[in-house]
């Protein structure tokens, strides 16, 4: 993710953002719940691919994010922190997400396609 921002090319790291989080749901032993993760994730690529360019800081930050995400993990920390970590995570995505269409909302060329 880091090299293809450097590349400057956010869809590129978009979709590494999109393999990361895959690899660490494969393993979910409970299929309903995957299947959730895995259909909110196509939604949120169906739109997200639309104002990632625009979302190049919160970018960045996803991959400090999964860098200390990964962390946490390797390091065996307790169950409940890497779960809150993870859940905060996802809130910031949204959140800037949210933040990032409204902003684009005033412009209507940006928007069009939503």
């Amino acid at each position: 993710m880091r090299a293809a921002l450097e590349r400057m090319d956010p869809l590129a790291a978009a979709d590494d953002s999109r393999a990361f989080h895959s690899v660490l749901c494969e393993h979910c032993p409970n299929e309903f719940l995957l299947g959730l993760v895995t259909q909110m994730s196509e939604r949120l690529d169906s739109v997200g691919r639309s104002v990632i360019v625009f979302m190049l800081q919160r970018t960045l930050a996803v991959v400090d994010e999964h860098e200390h995400l990964l962390g946490l993990i390797e390091g065996k920390a307790e169950e409940h922190e890497i779960e809150r970590y993870a859940r905060d995570h996802k809130l910031r995505a949204v959140t800037t997400y949210i933040a990032t269409r409204t902003a684009l909302a005033g412009t209507p060329s940006l928007v069009a396609a939503w």
